[in-house]
This record gives structure tokens, C-alpha cells and sequence, in this order.
């Protein structure tokens, strides 16, 4: 202990000697030669405070004790304590040695355990390994118990499809027919799926149709489906019975037939030969009651129709000899004929009411009058066909789950065609032209809603029949023009008069209807050969029989007479809102008659301007030369001209009853044009201050 405190000294004074002769550990050279010394006298002065706030030091001040005599006194003090310390190791010596001895045997009993632990250690690296080994041996059985127990459940469930349930073979030949026998079907129906297939059961790694226990269980199941197929066609046979002429055909099958559907498609997919028994049936049934609901629905509509026209009256007569319905010859006058049977009138109302239902009508007492239109019983008539055939068309897919119309149109192959022969044996026999057309429009109508459903049924039927029925309102103008020509031939047979004839009468009102249905109601008049085509061609003729009615009448009247005819007929399509392309002959009749019926009109009441301008329209500047009547007349137009435009106003008032104002725009643009060339002839003329400008002709007019 005291070498150590010797040691401590001196290793004290050399770091003190090392400081103040400026050595550093890492051999760096601090002597005055090199560095300045730099005295920090604030860090001096701090240290110094540190010093006398010490305790000891403090005491040692309030004391006033020598510092020298007291560091001298503690060396003395620590040498003293330095020998006494020596004396005490001498003394204890033989208990270090004792102690040395006890140290060395229990470093020797330490080696012993640790060459106990290395044994012990070997033995744990060998329980390691086999609990390693019984690990692995436990995973590989729980792995095997893992596929065994997978492997049952795919046996299992292999066995539950392929074996035959005592209690479904129950259901199926002893129990009910209802909601659980359906279910046990289904499961029945499934349990056949499996057995029929032939392919590769990716769990079992082999082939369905090479199965011994399948194989085996087939007959079974064959002997339970052929049990099953009596059952079942016996059971459907007793529903379908229940159909009879007199019954409730939709209450039945809502109520009885149609919770069958389940049934049925067993049937079709395993026992085709029955389904396609049943499905005969049905259609035996059936067929003959879709035919029975057409057909009295239409005896009981026909006496209620009324007859639209006649063979026997044409657009326009060249005799006085008709025949009336009782075929007895009678004379009428030809001025007595009427539009009657030749306008639209309200019937067009027919085409907004297509989706109402069929309305419910009692039979015609003997000796009543028809009081029915022709064109609302065939609405009728066709709403309760096509609601039959919707409701059956939605039944046949749900109860025999057909995706075509083939066992549709089978069940009314027979109906189709007795409607269509009512339809056509009507038209065929009709002179009713707007009949027919809207008749044809019906059928159109029921094509574009067919179109734009879920049912794709009787285009093929509808679409035929809607030609023929266009070809019979083509027929009917055809002989309607035929009677048009044959009087432009007759003209001095007909009793011609300068009021309108009736035959142009009956004209207007067929080509207003007709030109209106096609207008407004143009998706149900889609191809305008078959009526549009017609009624030009009546519109061309009937204008060539007005141009030879107007040689029988005054011939100071034949252009009155012609305007008025035109004006007639393009009055009656305005107020219908119809608009006519200039090609068609009424327009082309108008634009041809109004030039020469205003300049006519001109001449009369503004004489002046109209042959003034006629005399000098190519004369210019120079070349114009006025007499003095013409120049009194240019001061007396000037003077005058509002008078000529009212008069101009109050002719066309008073000659034209239709279509005036039409006839007076025309005016407005021809004496608008006359003015302008008269202007223009006199322009560079000393008699341009006489001129009235263009726009007070214009607002004056």
C-alpha cells in the first residue's frame, strides 16, 4: 500500500514537472521559444475564489493556521499510518497464505464442474437432435392425418352424390307433389347431372365414367326417373284438364301450372319424351281456346261497324245514277255530294288510345244500327290479340323455358292466320280510305312496340299483313284517281259552276287527313311510297281536272276560278300545320296562278306603275322618252299610290275567301319589285324628285 502511494506521488510530481516545463503527451513543444505564454488573470482570479471558498482551506484562514506546519504535519501523520500498516500485513501473512491455499482448491473444484457441465452440455445436444426428429415425425403424421381427413371428405362427398338416398326415394315415388317434393327433384336432378358426366374429377385424379360404384348405381336411378316420369306426366295431365273452353286460361296458369316450371325443366333435361308429351297437350288445349277468345271477340265487334264509303261513290261522278246499298238505281244531283266518308276527321283519335285496354262490348240488338267505327273495333281487336299473345309468349318461356318463339308461333300459327284473313277480307272489301290507312298504322304501331320489348314475336306476322293493308289504300286512290281522269275527260257532263266542286271538296279533305297522319304520326307511316306517292299523284290529276273545270266558267273568271280552287286546298293544309314541298302540284298550281291573278288585279288598280313599268323596264336614261300623259301619271301616282294599295288590299279581301293572306304577301313582294324597276327606270331622270321611295311602298302596304 505504501509503494502505491509512493507511486502515486511521484507519479503527481512528474505530471506537475511535466506542466511546468510545457511537455504534452503527444510530444508537443510548448517552451518560451516557441510559445508565448498568455496568463488568463480572470480565470485566475476565479480559481483563487474556488481556493478560499473551500471548507478546509476556510477553516484552516479562520485558524490562522501555517499551511507549511500543517502539510508538513499530515506527510509526518501519512508516514506513520504507512508503517503501522506494514506491521499489520506482517501479522496477517499466514492468513493470506491460508487464503491462497482455500483460492487454489476452488479454482480446482471449478474445473471439475465445468468439465461436468461440457458432459452435461454433449447429453442436451443429443436430447436436441431427437426432439428435432420427433418434430419432423410429427409434422409428417399431421400431415397425413391432414389428407387423410381432406380425402374423406372428397370420398364422402363422392358417395353422397353417387349413392341413393332411401328418403329421396321416398319423396319422389310416395310423397306429395308440392314445395318439397320440388326440392327433393332438384336434388334428384343434380344427383343425374353427376352420374351422366363423363370427365376428370381433379380430386380423385380418375375419370367419373369409369367409376365401378357409378356404373353400378345408373340402373337404379334410371328404375327411380322412369317412376318420377309417370308420376309427373299424370300429375301435369290433371292441371292441363283443368282447360277447357269455358275456363279461366291466366287463372290457371298463375295458380296451377306455372309452380310446375321447376318440374318441367326436369323433365325437358332428363325425360324429353314426356316434357314433349305434355308440351302436345298443352297446345291442344290451348290452341283451341286462343282461337275461340279471337274469334268471338270479333263476331261480336263485326255487326257493331259502321261502312265508310261506298264502291259506287268515287272522288268525283260523271253521272247522276248511283246505286244505293239495297242495289236499287236512284238519281241524285251531282251538286248534292258531301265529304262524307272521305275526311279524317276524329278518328285519329284512335291512334292515341293503342295501349288502353280492349273495351268490354255487349252484343248488337236486332234492328239497332252499327254505332261502332271500323278502325276502334280493329283497335280492340288487335289490343286483345296482342295482349293474349304477350301473356302466353311470358307463360311458354317461364313454364317450358323456351328461348325462341317457335312453340309460341306453333300454338298460334292458327290465330294469326284467322285475324289476318278478317283484316284483309275487311280492306279488301272497303272503300274507307282513312279506315284502311289507320287500320295500317294500328299494325305499325304494335311492330315498333314489339321492337322495343322483350317479346320477339309476330314481326313476321305484322309486317305482310301491314304491307297488304297499305296496298289496299294505294288500290282505293287508285280508283279514286281513275274517276279524276275520266272527268277531266267528261268536263261538260258535270255541271261546272264557279263555286268550288264538290269533287275538289272531297280532294282537300283526303289530302289534308292524309298528308296530316303522315306528318304527325311519321313512325307509323315509315315507307312514303305506299301512301305519300298515291296522294301526289291524286294531287297531280285533281289539278289537271281544276285547269279543265276552269274552261267551263266565264273566261274573265278562270283565274279567280283557279286561285280560289288552289287557295282552297293550301288553306286547308296550313290550318292542319302541314307543310308541302314545292314540287307538289297544288303549290306549283298556286305559284303559276297568283303571279297572273295579281299582275291581272295590278292592271286594274294601280294601272299606272303596272304598265309603266311593262312599257319601259328596258329603257334607261337616254333612251326613256315620257309623254305628257305619262308624266301627269308619274305626279299622279305620287299622289296616289296608297290609294291604289288599299284598293289592291280590299280586291284580294273580297275575291279570295281562303288563303288571302298568302295571296297579299305575294302582292306585297310584286308591287315591292315593280316599284324598284320603276325607280330604276327613272333614275338619272329630271323626274327623280317625283319618285316615292321603295319603303313607303312597302310600309304602306
Amino acid at each position: 500500500e505504501m509503494d502505491s502511494i509512493e507511486d502515486d506521488d511521484q507519479y503527481m510530481n512528474e505530471s506537475f514537472i511535466d506542466e511546468d516545463s510545457g511537455e504534452l503527451d503527444d510530444g508537443g513543444d510548448l517552451s518560451d521559444e516557441n510559445v508565448e505564454e498568455v496568463i488568463d488573470y480572470e480565470e485566475m482570479k476565479r480559481d483563487l475564489e474556488l481556493f478560499q471558498n473551500a471548507d478546509l482551506v476556510k477553516e484552516a484562514l479562520e485558524k490562522d493556521v501555517d499551511l507549511v506546519e500543517y502539510g508538513r504535519k499530515i506527510e509526518d501523520d501519512l508516514m506513520a499510518a504507512s508503517k503501522g500498516s506494514v506491521a499489520d500485513y506482517i501479522a496477517e501473512s499466514a492468513n493470506l497464505a491460508n487464503l491462497h491455499k482455500d483460492i487454489d482448491l476452488c479454482d480446482s473444484i471449478l474445473l471439475q464442474i465445468q468439465d461436468l457441465l461440457h458432459v452435461y452440455q454433449k447429453d442436451l445436444s443429443g436430447v436436441a437432435n431427437e426432439i428435432r426428429s420427433l418434430q419432423s415425425e410429427s409434422v409428417i403424421l399431421s400431415q397425413k392425418l391432414q389428407n387423410r381427413r381432406e380425402m374423406d371428405g372428397v370420398i364422402r362427398g363422392f358417395i353422397n352424390k353417387v349413392a341413393i338416398n332411401p328418403n329421396m326415394v321416398k319423396v319422389l315415388i310416395e310423397g306429395d307433389i308440392n314445395d318439397e317434393y320440388v326440392a327433393t327433384l332438384h336434388k334428384f336432378d343434380a344427383q343425374l347431372d353427376f352420374v351422366d358426366q363423363d370427365i376428370e374429377d381433379e380430386e380423385l385424379h380418375v375419370r367419373t365414367g369409369e367409376v365401378k360404384a357409378i356404373k353400378e348405381v345408373k340402373s337404379d336411378l334410371n328404375i327411380l326417373k322412369a317412376q318420377c316420369s309417370s308420376r309427373l306426366k299424370d300429375h301435369i295431365y290433371s292441371k292441363i284438364r283443368l282447360i277447357t273452353p269455358d275456363c279461366d286460361l291466366e287463372t290457371i296458369q298463375k295458380q296451377e301450372l306455372i309452380e310446375m316450371a321447376g318440374i318441367m325443366a326436369f323433365l325437358k333435361k332428363h325425360i324429353p319424351k314426356t316434357f314433349e308429351d305434355v308440351k302436345k297437350q298443352y297446345l291442344v288445349a290451348v290452341k283451341e281456346i286462343m282461337m275461340n277468345r279471337i274469334k268471338s271477340y270479333r263476331e261480336l265487334l263485326l255487326p257493331h261497324e259502321m261502312v265508310v264509303g261506298s264502291v259506287e261513290d268515287p272522288l268525283v261522278h260523271t253521272q247522276s245514277v248511283v246505286r244505293s246499298f239495297l242495289k236499287k238505281k236512284s238519281t241524285k244531283s251531282l251538286k248534292e255530294y258531301t265529304t262524307e266518308g272521305f275526311e279524317l276527321g276524329t278518328r285519329v283519335e284512335v291512334l292515341k288510345s293503342m295501349q288502353e285496354e280492349p273495351m268490354t262490348v255487349t252484343p248488337l240488338q236486332e234492328g239497332d244500327d252499327p254505332d261502332m267505327d271500323a278502325v276502334v273495333s280493329f283497335r280492340n281487336q288487335i289490343r286483345l290479340f296482342m295482349d293474349s299473345a304477350s301473356a302466353e309468349y311470358q307463360f311458354l318461356k317461364g313454364f317450358f323455358g323456351v328461348e325462341d318463339s317457335s312453340l309460341f308461333d306453333e300454338e298460334f300459327k292458327d290465330v294469326c292466320k284467322y285475324f289476318s284473313t278478317q283484316i284483309l277480307d275487311w280492306a279488301s272489301a272497303s272503300v274507307d280510305i282513312f279506315g284502311v290507312l289507320l287500320v295500317a298504322m294500328q299494325i305499325q304501331s304494335v311492330m315498333n312496340a314489339l321492337q322495343n320489348s322483350e317479346y320477339p314475336i309476330l314481326i313476321d306476322f305484322w309486317l305482310p299483313l301491314r304491307d297488304k293493308v297499305l296496298a289496299r289504300f294505294g288500290a282505293i286512290l287508285d280508283k279514286h284517281i281513275t274517276s279524276v281522269k275520266t272527268a277531266q275527260s267528261q268536263v261538260k257532263s258535270l255541271e261546272i259552276t264557279e263555286s268550288l266542286h264538290y269533287s275538289v271538296k272531297r280532294f282537300t279533305a283526303v289530302s289534308t287527313g292524309g298528308y296530316y297522319l303522315g306528318q304527325m304520326f311519321s313512325d307509323l307511316l315509315l315507307e312514303k311510297s305506299k301512301w305519300k306517292t298515291p296522294l301526289d299523284l291524286l294531287s297531280t290529276e285533281v289539278c289537271v281536272m281544276i285547269e279543265k273545270f276552269s274552261e267551263q266558267v266565264n273566261e274573265e273568271h278562270t283565274t279567280l276560278y283557279l286561285m280560289n280552287n288552289a287557295c282552297f286546298i293550301l288553306s286547308s293544309w296550313k290550318a292542319q300545320g302541314i307543310t308541302i314541298d314545292e314540287e307538289n302540284a297544288v303549290s306549283k298550281l298556286f305559284d303559276e296562278r297568283v303571279t297572273v291573278y295579281l299582275e291581272d288585279t295590278m292592271s286594274e288598280h294601280m294601272t299606272f306603275l303596272y304598265e309603266f313599268v311593262k312599257r319601259n323596264e328596258k329603257k334607261k336614261g337616254s333612251q326613256l322618252k315620257l309623254s305628257s300623259n305619262e308624266m301627269k301619271g308619274l305626279k299622279l301616282y305620287k299622289e296616289n299610290y296608297k290609294d291604289g294599295v288599299a284598293e289592291m288590299h280590299q280586291t284580294i279581301r273580297s275575291e279570295m275567301n281562303w288563303y288571302g293572306l298568302e295571296v297579299y304577301k305575294a302582292f306585297v313582294k310584286m308591287v315591292t319589285e315593280y316599284h324598284t324597276k320603276y325607280i330604276q327606270i327613272l333614275g338619272g331622270t329630271s323626274f327623280v324628285k317625283e319618285l316615292v321611295p321603295v319603303k313607303h311602298i312597302v310600309n304602306e302596304a
